[in-house]
């Protein structure tokens, strides 16, 4: 089971590698990070996210960019962890895609590179994001099922909670309609489940 912040964030055992490796998030970088989050979270993914990627990537850049380029292994673990930082952004925004993708290019650089105890973390860390994953499907199966205790039967409400996250929505919708309410999604919107 992941590790849970107090305000509700995913600790990811990655959390503290850039900065063991060399790569120190600057303020700029942190705020920008900040705005992709919030804008990940608020369902925003048009245009406002690609924009700020572009910031995100230019400002982490010039942060490797400063780290001392005479030292080959401590610019490349300062690239490596780089990547690291972008998925753990990735998994903060829970962009378990983007955060896999970078979690994979960070472990082939860092095993080409011969660095063996950092590819074992990163590896460690991407068999986690399944089941990280899975967590966040059963709890959304769970939240559906307690928003609608009451209304429809026990039995119901607990098939519900271990309903596939593909179907729970369609489940809970049939369900709804069988006690007679005609418009499910509307009332799915008034229970906070739907946006």
């Amino acid at each position: 089971m992941e590790k849970v912040s107090k305000t509700g964030e995913i600790i990811s055992p990655l959390d503290a590698l850039p900065a063991e490796l060399g790569f120190v998030e600057s303020i700029e970088l942190g705020q920008i990070k900040q705005q992709i989050l919030e804008a990940y979270a608020s369902g925003d993914v048009g245009a406002q996210i690609p924009k700020l990627l572009v910031l995100y990537q230019a400002a982490g850049q010039a942060e490797v960019e400063n780290i001392d380029g005479s030292n080959n292994e401590l610019f490349t673990k300062g690239q490596i962890s780089f990547i690291v930082a972008r998925a753990n952004m990735y998994l903060a925004a829970s962009q378990f895609d983007l955060c896999r993708a970078e979690l994979e290019d960070a472990y082939s650089y860092a095993f080409n590179m011969g660095y063996d105890d950092v590819a074992d973390k990163i590896q460690l860390a991407l068999e986690n994001i399944h089941h990280t994953e899975d967590e966040q499907d059963a709890d959304f199966s769970a939240e559906v099922a307690q928003a609608l205790a009451g209304v429809l039967p026990e039995e119901v409400c607990a098939e519900i909670s271990e309903a596939d996250i593909d179907d729970v929505i369609g489940y809970a919708c049939a369900e709804l309609i069988k006690i007679g309410i005609d418009d499910p999604e509307a009332y799915l919107i008034e229970k906070g489940i739907l946006e």
